[in-house]
């Protein structure tokens, strides 16, 4: 339970360290970073508002784009070259676009797979400690959290590896609960 604690705080310090200090890091332009998180709280509003709009089952799979057109946001002055990327593309959060797509059944019915997972995954882990069951939940989560800030459950191969890891520790704790 320390450890746990440990480990949480941890990362909420090297987050804070990276969103309070983006300058520390040299390869971090902080410049774009400022129009990087307005465009994202741009998209994000966006999203926000088409999931307003079809709460329930959303605008459809796939047709965030078709959508997308009626809620644009356009709050910049600057060139789409120095930008790097116009609004309307993608909310760059996976979860707000699930959102708008399948609406918030669709993001219900998936948060909950990964409740049920997570939750039985660290039931096993507090009796038997085992370290592939933890590189794959550990790999999931930092998967999810990286998934607040871009679209990885739109790119295939992203999204085929997130079911892969999900599938992997599905199984295994199937296993040990069947042995």
């Amino acid at each position: 339970r320390r450890v746990n604690l440990f480990l949480l705080i941890l990362m909420i310090f090297f987050i804070l360290l990276v969103l309070l200090f983006p300058a520390s890091i040299n390869w971090f332009n902080t410049q774009y970073a400022k129009y990087a998180v307005l465009i994202r709280l741009n998209l994000w509003h966006e999203s926000i508002n088409m999931i307003k709009d079809y709460p329930f089952f959303g605008v459809g799979l796939k047709n965030y784009l078709v959508a997308v057109p009626r809620y644009q946001i356009h709050k910049f002055d600057l060139p789409i070259s120095q930008i790097g990327e116009s609004t309307g593309l993608s909310p760059h959060n996976s979860y707000l676009q699930m959102a708008a797509e399948t609406g918030l059944i669709g993001l219900g019915c998936f948060l909950w797979v990964l409740w049920a997972l997570f939750k039985n995954g660290i039931k096993y882990l507090r009796i038997n400690l085992d370290p592939v069951l933890l590189g794959l939940l550990s790999g999931l989560l930092a998967f999810l959290v990286s998934a607040f800030f871009d679209n990885h459950l739109n790119k295939v191969d992203l999204a085929a590896m997130l079911w892969i890891m999900l599938g992997l520790a599905a199984g295994l704790l199937k296993k040990q609960e069947q042995s």
